[in-house]
């Protein structure tokens, strides 16, 4: 079943994501489509040469009780309070350790992709931004085998940093 029949309020973050991905990289891709499973969340193509590329959205919140508030919200729910109760340099960890496990489990599927694959991990909190944990991403163990061409983060504010094949701001 596809997303865009199962969910369509997370089918349109994952393209808003994908787009906004491509935007900020100043990419030749455009969305094509949302993808069918075995396929990634969005199926894009090159304007000029037709050549495709999978996009694999994954988004990263505080804890699961921010996600729920996020998502109760986005469908028009009355959200649950959230507060944070840490130091930003405490939840910043906590996110980017949260970005590693997601890294992880998405590194697990098997995608059908004609073409390119990138992850893009999307980190929902608006009080991270990336420069500030730029030491950190640096050091970040991804996993030694997975299926993507690319992995990068990218933060509200607009920050994309690639994490493999090599440590590089995107756009800062």
């Amino acid at each position: 079943m596809s997303l865009a029949v199962s969910d369509p309020l997370k089918n349109n973050l994952e393209e808003t994501v994908a787009r906004e991905f491509l935007l900020a990289t100043g990419s030749p891709y455009k969305v094509l489509r949302a993808g069918l499973p075995p396929e990634p969340d969005q199926l894009c193509e090159h304007r000029k040469t037709g050549r495709q590329v999978g996009i694999e959205v994954v988004s990263v919140y505080y804890d699961q009780h921010h996600a729920k508030s996020v998502w109760m919200q986005a469908r028009e729910k009355k959200a649950l309070p959230y507060a944070i109760s840490r130091k930003d340099s405490v939840e910043n960890v906590r996110l980017l350790a949260e970005s590693l496990r997601r890294i992880r489990a998405k590194s697990r599927k098997r995608y059908s992709v004609n073409g390119h694959l990138v992850l893009v991990v999307f980190t929902y909190p608006q009080r991270l931004y990336l420069c500030t944990v730029e030491k950190r991403l640096t050091t970040l163990r991804l996993p030694s085998h997975h299926p993507f061409d690319e992995i990068c983060i990218m933060s509200q504010h607009g920050e994309v940093y690639r994490l493999f094949p090599n440590n590089c701001w995107l756009l800062r």
